[in-house]
């Protein structure tokens, strides 16, 4: 059997990631002895990276699949937790001072109902992890290689297949929906443009899908869409919107089934039974 792209039909490998919080070090570690037992089998040369079609993800789950789909090793992602998880989650275990001033900042920026803690930690973390050589990594640019012409064609360059694709999800609290950010979408999802977060920095998607409730406050991701009315001449009104997103584990801390669906839908194995999935 064949796939849409003519190619024979063969297992799509999906690599499941939930959410979890901290615990994603618990995941990291058995990640690293998942790929050793992949390379005795298959060879040195051969990685998570490269041995899976599909790497999906939640929450602290999101960042696991972009560390890997982006060519992380996964001792990087567990230096990670090891080393700059406090700084994501600071102790305010007692009552002193500090945590108490740092608790009325919060209160004050964001109620009485205010997160645990602040996003600051998080983000630092995320942004300085998927920043490569002074640039931070676009979700679009993962898993394909490096544009060497310009201008690019960012509508077709999204619809050519990466490797691995990449899907994490998170949860909009304004429409009240789960968006499956990838880097791959198909020309029937998207005829005429290419998705609004497609141009995006990783780590901004990585801190929508990891905002958990109660822990961290909901990450905001900004858009700016350009009208059709002329405000001057040659000049077009640009109306900015957001998108307030939380923890994708709102509604799917196990990504196993949205990533078969989206395989499914994309046509790349036609029967369920062609789906392989680790979670």
């Amino acid at each position: 059997m064949e796939n849409n792209n003519g190619k024979n039909d063969e297992k799509f490998r999906i690599l499941s990631l939930d959410g979890g919080g901290i615990r994603g070090l618990i995941t990291a570690l058995i990640l690293q002895e998942v790929e050793k037992q992949i390379q005795e089998v298959e060879g040195k040369e051969q990685s998570l990276l490269t041995y899976f079609d599909m790497i999906a993800g939640t929450s602290t789950g999101s960042v696991l699949a972009a560390g890997i789909a982006t060519g992380q090793p996964i001792k990087k992602l567990i230096n990670m937790y090891e080393k700059r998880g406090k700084e994501i989650f600071p102790s305010h275990g007692n009552w002193s001072l500090s945590n108490l001033v740092e608790r009325a900042k919060l209160i004050g920026k964001y109620g009485l109902f205010a997160p645990k803690y602040d996003n600051t930690g998080l983000c630092n973390v995320l942004k300085d992890f998927f920043t490569e050589n002074g640039k931070e990594i676009i979700l679009e640019n993962v898993g394909r290689k490096p544009v060497d012409r310009k201008p690019v064609d960012r509508k077709k360059r999204g619809q050519e297949k990466p490797s691995p694709i990449l899907l994490i999800l998170a949860y909009d609290t304004l429409y009240r929906n789960t968006t499956f950010f990838t880097n791959y979408y198909s020309i029937e999802e998207y005829p005429n443009n290419t998705p609004w977060y497609s141009n995006k920095p990783l780590w901004k998607i990585c801190a929508s899908s990891a905002s958990a409730p109660t822990f961290f406050p909901g990450f905001e991701l900004s858009n700016w869409e350009t009208s059709n009315i002329t405000c001057t001449e040659n000049q077009k009104l640009q109306a900015r919107w957001s998108y307030p997103h939380v923890d994708g584990g709102v509604t799917v801390n196990n990504p196993s089934l949205c990533a078969i669906a989206r395989a499914l839908d994309w046509g790349y194995r036609t029967h369920l039974t062609s789906c392989e999935v680790l979670n």
